[in-house]
Order: structure tokens, then sequence, then C-alpha cells
């Protein structure tokens, strides 16, 4: 069974090993094994992972209802949502309202209900209110029950009235988010202190940031935040319920609230943080000037300041990065904005972006012979994102043993854009304890940031390194990143760029091959992601003297 001593490394490979086990061989103590696995899996945000796991599971054990919840989890976390619903209805029925599951099966469908319905642009669309309509009634049956043990769907109730109501929409338990939220505080504080967890001091913080209490939100937010029990999943959740469902950032108070837990959830030593914004919230917490150094350092500790400058010098770093599109939207990469001189192209002070071959090079898109057809796209500079058509692309290396990069000029003027700060000292990139981190666009997604997670677990820099090819320096991190992360930077504990985001080791479980080969000549198959070194192109683009017309 895993234990608190179980790296995010050995939980994969035990899931990997048992995945075949179970295919092939299955046994009840490695179905037991596996299921054991199942929660660990959700908290590192290995989805794909959990998804095939929970399948092989709950096909050979048939009573493991909690197997099934978790499935579901991670069908609705990759946004497989007629598959979650499928497996939620059909163990509803296998169980019955007397399982000690079934008001986590209900709850769940609540919260697939409640994401197509915040999905739905117009308000005015037929499924809204129907979506509406299924999610109140899923929730509604457990806290209806039993308020005390299903408070977490009372809360759900409450945000999803807001939002409705935020829309135009009416609720059709005919009660308004303040009647769940006030019925809900009674409640909560009525439970006696040896039964509170991480999940009442967080209803109660939500509850209280609802009210606009802020004093007595952040000491229950402060309670669930100290709590060993609340991984960067869980607080992953409740900021997307206060940002997305309560709209707390509509006021200055719950704007500097929802940046003080997002800059904490950034400084969590913990794996599996990922924190998800869309470009108006980034620019948002961007600008956003916290005025409470004592309210700061009450929640987020004595380095409160530091944690939220650190935090803010993220999101600043986000304005130099974009989203390379098909002129339809569909995204295909990531890019980011240099100085021309950093890699010895004149004039010196050009902005050019950078990304990888395989996204973007002289025959278009992924390889397409067109790059009519491109759209690079700034979100989080300014409140009207800039586009930019493509001029040339200036050098570029293959993916195929080269150093998989492109360097392109834009069409336009980039006197708005911002470039990355680029430190290619092998010495001085990496700290003592060195964690990386990636900003990129996943396909299809908002804006990503992946967190404190981003140990570095090799590197091919001098002194130490020993590559196979001197030219081409690697970098491995278990950064988590999902499809679409290619050419995205690779940051150091400083914000400075160290490297080119160029390939995932996080294979698909389902394939037969997983990993990519170890560094400095190992033949080793890792389950890491890989950075080419900043330096490495530098030293590849700065011979061919370069000099724009």
């Amino acid at each position: 069974m895993p234990g608190c001593s179980d790296s995010p490394e050995d939980i994969v490979a035990r899931a990997d090993r048992l995945r075949e086990t179970l295919g092939a061989q299955p046994t009840k103590e490695a179905v037991a094994e596996a299921a054991s696995l199942l929660g660990p899996l959700r908290d590192l945000r290995e989805f794909e992972r959990l998804c095939v796991v929970a399948d092989l599971v709950c096909g050979l054990d048939e009573e493991n209802a909690e197997a099934r919840r978790l499935y579901a989890q991670g069908l609705i976390e990759t946004r497989r949502f007629a598959a979650a619903i499928g497996v939620l209805e059909e163990a509803k029925i296998r169980y019955g309202e007397s399982h000690r599951e079934y008001a986590e099966l209900e709850g769940l469908l609540g919260r697939v209900y409640k994401q197509l319905l915040m999905d739905i642009v117009d308000p005015n669309n037929i499924w809204a209110s129907e979506y509406l309509r299924r999610a109140v009634e899923s929730y509604n049956g457990p806290y209806t029950r039993d308020r005390g043990n299903n408070f977490w769907h009372g809360i759900n109730l409450g945000a999803l009235t807001h939002a409705a109501a935020r829309r135009g929409l009416k609720s059709p338990s005919g009660r308004s988010a303040r009647d769940y939220v006030d019925e809900l505080i009674v409640t909560l504080n009525a439970i006696g202190p040896a039964h509170r967890n991480e999940w009442w001091s967080a209803t109660l913080g939500e509850a209280y940031a609802a009210r606009t209490e802020w004093k007595k939100s952040e000491d229950a937010l402060r309670a669930y935040l100290g709590n060993t029990n609340t991984t960067p999943f869980m607080l992953a959740s409740t900021l997307r319920q206060l940002r997305q469902l309560w709209a707390i950032q509509d006021t200055k108070e719950g704007a500097e609230l929802l940046q003080m837990l997002e800059a904490a959830l950034m400084r969590r030593p913990t794996p599996g943080a990922v924190l998800r914004m869309d470009a108006s919230h980034l620019r948002e917490m961007r600008n956003l000037e916290a005025k409470d150094s004592q309210r700061l350092q009450r929640l987020v500790g004595p380095r409160g300041l530091e944690t939220l400058e650190w935090y803010k010098m993220g999101l600043g770093r986000a304005a130099s990065v974009a989203a390379i599109t098909e002129k339809l939207g569909l995204r295909f990469g990531t890019g980011f904005m240099v100085e021309a001189g950093d890699f010895g192209v004149e004039p010196a002070d050009e902005k050019l972006l950078l990304t990888n071959f395989h996204v973007l090079n002289k025959n278009g898109l992924g390889g397409r012979r067109s790059l009519s057809n491109v759209k690079v796209v700034f979100e989080a500079i300014a409140d009207v994102p800039l586009s930019f058509a493509v001029d040339e692309v200036l050098v570029e290396s293959p993916a195929d043993g080269g150093l998989d990069y492109s360097l392109i000029r834009l069409n336009g003027s980039t006197e708005p854009l911002k470039t990355l700060e680029i430190c290619a000292d092998a010495e001085m990139s990496l700290s003592p304890e060195p964690r990386v981190y990636v900003i990129g666009y996943p396909l299809g997604d908002v804006m990503q940031f992946s967190l404190q997670d981003n140990v570095l677990k090799d590197h091919e820099l001098p002194p130490t390194g020993k590559p196979p090819d001197p030219t081409r320096l690697r970098l491995h991190y278990t950064a988590s990143t999902e499809k679409g992360s290619s050419g995205s930077p690779v940051f150091n504990d400083k914000w400075e760029c160290i490297g080119l985001h160029h390939a995932g080791g996080k294979s698909l479980p389902q394939d037969e091959v997983s990993g990519i080969p170890g560094l400095n000549g190992s033949s080793v198959m890792r389950d890491f992601n890989e950075g080419i070194w900043i330096g490495s192109i530098q030293a590849d683009v700065k011979p061919k003297n370069i000099k724009l017309s």
C-alpha cells in the first residue's frame, strides 16, 4: 500500500507495473494494491493513469465503490463528462442509497452538470436550465438527507445558485445562495471539534467568503492551508470554486484573498500543484496591490510578502508567453518572446519568438506546408489579446536528434511585447535544491502554471553533466505539463528562463513504452519531462551571425 514516504515516481512506477499485471495475470492482492494507488494518482494529477488503472480495478472488483468514484473523478478531470455520468449512474444503481459512497457519487454527478453549465457561454441556451436542474437535483438529495455529513453538497448548492443568478437563471430549488450559506454556517459550527477535518475548514472558509466576512473566512482557510491532509489538488478545487462560481474577485477584499491563496498554492512543497487561470484573471491578480501586510502574513505565513512578490513575478513572466494557434483558434502549442541580442541576432533589440520545431517550423504548423494559417496570440499582456502572423522562421533545428527549436520573427510591431530574462550560466541557472516552473497553454485550455512539484531530476550541464552530445544539453524534471505545452519556457526559482520544454516522458499509460531515455548516456527509460537547455540553443544560433533586414 502507498505510504507517506512514497515519491511521485514510485507511485507512478507501481501503477504502471500493476496495470500490466492486472491486464495479464490479475490477483486479488494486485487488485487491492492498484485500488490503493487511485487516490494518490488523483492527488498527483495523473488523471490518465488514474482512469486506466481504475477501469481495470472496477472490472476485476465489482464491489469497489470507491474505485468507481475515483474513476469518475479522473474522467471529470479529463473532461470525459458523458463517460463520467455513465460510471456514476451505473454505480448508483449497483450500490443503492444505503451505501456509504452513494452521497459522493451523487455529488460528483452534480459536479459534472455544474461544469457543463459553466462551460455554456450563452445562459439562454436551452441546455443551461437543464444542466442547472440536474446539478441542483444531484447535490440536493444527499444534503437534504444529512446536512452534517454532506455539507460539501450544501456549499455547492449555494455556489451553483449564486453562479446561476449571475447568469440570469433561476434555481429550481426556489432558494437563494444566501439561504444555503446561512444554513450551512449554523450546521458547520454545530459540528464538534473532533469531527472538523480539512473539508470542514474549506467549506466554512468558502461560506464566510460568500457572506463577505473576510476575517472569519481567512481564519478557516488558514486552518485549511495548515492541515497536512490538504493536498494541492484540493486547494486548487477550492480556488476554482471561489473564483469561478462565487466570483469573489469582484470585490477588493475577495481579490486579495484569492491572490494570497494562489501564492500559497504556488509555494506548497508537495507534489501535484497546478494553477490554471484565464488571461483576464491573471492580469487582475498581477495588477492587484496587496495593502494589508498583516493580513497577508496571517494567511500565508511570516514569509507572506516574499511569497506574494515571487508569485506576482511569475504572473509577470506570463505576459511573454503566447499560444500558437490556427486562425480558427485550435491551439498547437506555446512560444515565448526573447531578445535577439541574447542569441547573437542583430539588431540586438529586436524581439523574437522561440518555440519548438515540432510545433512550428518553415513548413508551417506541425509540418503543414503553410505559415499563412498561423496566429501567435499573447492573451496575458493586455485587456485585448495581441495577435501576430508569422513573418519568417529565421533559424530552426529539428526535433529528431536536434535541439527542437524555431526562432521566429513576427509580422507587425512587437514594441508592446515583453521578453524573458535568460540565464544560460550553467552554475547560476540552478539553485542548490533546484525547482523548475513551466508556463504554457495546454491544448484547448487556459494558461497553466506548473508548480512546486517540478523538481529538477537530472541535467547534462557542466561541470557534472556527461552528455552524449555536448552541443545538446538537456534537463529532466517532474513538472506537470499537458499536451500542448510544447514550446513553453522553463524557469528556475528566480523566474529566469533556463530551457525550452519540448518532450513529455509521461506517456499515456495504455502505451507499451513508458517514458523517455535518461540523460548523460543512460538507456533507462524515465517518466520525466524534458527541456532543451537555453544555452545550447544560444550556442547553435550565435555562430550563424543572423542580421535582420
